[in-house]
């Protein structure tokens, strides 16, 4: 556990004095009031509206006001001096294997498991300092658009979590988000960094979403960019066969 406030990354390392909850309630003929003062650093909004729908719906209160004391010698129930979100080593949100790979998982503390709709939340990735998303392209035209599921109108395969990692690490603090590829593909013959996506191909990362291209022949960093900017930093990690083309 950590402590909120003032230097990050402060692990409690022991109990000084309990934490607390204080609440008291003022009445008239037409009103029921309930003032809750709380030992925190604050409180997330959507808990706040969870408590006061609570205590509306069971005890009929008119106003609910909840306040924090903002101590800086309490848990961090914030997520914001915290190192990292999870705690395991490993955090999946499905696998598929042999029996031995079973066994490992099973109850292995660690391993953590979460389905996809908070794995592949992009406010839940970016509570991770310093995340590297890396995601795979099949082309990239020389805007930044980003084609990882089809070629043309023939699908290959399916989006993923490509979009909401890419946005996550891009909130991140320090984080990266990436998108990696050869510079050709059909042994050569083809260059995946083209002046137009196939016709019929899909977008799946948009150009204003893309930070880092990366090919063996270098990276390009388009976030902010003009599109000259962008179209000049792709033609540099093409093959440089195909890069009289690409002008």
């Amino acid at each position: 556990m950590y402590i909120a406030g003032g230097i990050p990354y402060r692990l409690a390392l022991g109990v000084h004095d309990d934490i607390w909850a204080r609440s008291i309630v003022i009445e008239s003929d037409d009103a029921r009031i309930a003032l809750v003062s709380l030992d925190l650093i604050g409180i997330n909004y959507d808990d706040v509206v969870a408590i006061r729908r609570q205590l509306a719906d069971t005890l009929a209160f008119d106003y609910v006001l909840i306040a924090a004391t903002h101590s800086h010698n309490a848990p961090d129930v914030l997520g914001f001096w915290a190192p990292d979100l999870f705690c395991s080593d490993t955090l999946y949100r499905g696998i598929m294997g042999t029996r031995k790979l079973y066994d490992f998982v099973n109850d292995n503390p660690l391993v953590e498991f979460h389905p996809s709709e908070y794995t592949n939340d992009p406010f839940v990735i970016a509570q991770n300092d310093k995340m590297i998303a890396i995601n795979g392209a099949i082309e990239v035209d020389i805007t930044g658009q980003v084609c990882a599921d089809s070629i043309g109108t023939r699908f290959y395969s399916g989006i993923g979590g490509q979009v909401d990692f890419i946005r996550g690490a891009a909130r991140s603090r320090g984080g990266k988000p990436i998108i990696a590829l050869p510079a050709t593909a059909k042994n050569g013959s083809v260059s995946r960094i083209v002046p137009t996506l196939k016709p019929g191909a899909g977008v799946v990362t948009s150009r204003g979403d893309v930070h880092y291209v990366v090919t063996e022949f270098g990276t390009a960093f388009l976030h902010g960019k003009s599109i000259r900017e962008r179209a000049m930093a792709l033609i540099q990690i093409a093959d440089p066969k195909f890069r009289p083309c690409r002008h």
